[in-house]
């Protein structure tokens, strides 16, 4: 019993040091905390998302959703993209500056995660971990 809570406080420590890591580096290079690339790659995938869809993806509060939304808006990476003459419609699509600033980003990110993957040998271990994670329903 003491290995499976013990290998289920490594990985949460490992996860949190890892998420802090990638913080500072886009914090560095890009200017952009992770929660708010978390958001902004969400609303790059699709053509407009609603705040509540960016809250359920991320599995966070939608009050918390809007202000990441209205923050990525500030910086024009976001945009309105409700339809015009329908002021009610609130729905966000991503800017040009957004779609750039996404795709310099994942470069980054793509490059440190490997360099991490590297050093603990865990390149297809992650890889067949986040595979089967995707598999299960309450994943989505």
């Amino acid at each position: 019993m003491g290995t499976a809570l013990q290998t289920f406080r490594d990985i949460v420590r490992w996860e949190t040091s890892t998420w802090n890591d990638l913080n500072s580096v886009l914090r560095e290079k890009h200017g952009l905390p992770l929660g708010r690339y978390e958001v902004l790659q969400f609303v790059a995938a699709h053509a407009a998302v609603s705040v509540e869809e960016v809250a359920r993806d991320l599995r966070i509060p939608a009050a918390a959703a809007s202000a990441l939304v209205l923050r990525l808006e500030a910086a024009g990476y976001c945009a309105n993209g409700a339809p015009t003459g329908a002021p009610d419609a609130r729905s966000i699509r991503i800017s040009e500056d957004g779609a750039s600033l996404v795709r310099e980003v994942e470069r980054t990110l793509h490059n440190h995660l490997v360099a991490v993957w590297d050093q603990y040998r865990l390149g297809p271990a992650a890889t067949e971990f986040a595979t089967q994670l995707r598999k299960r329903p309450e994943y989505y």
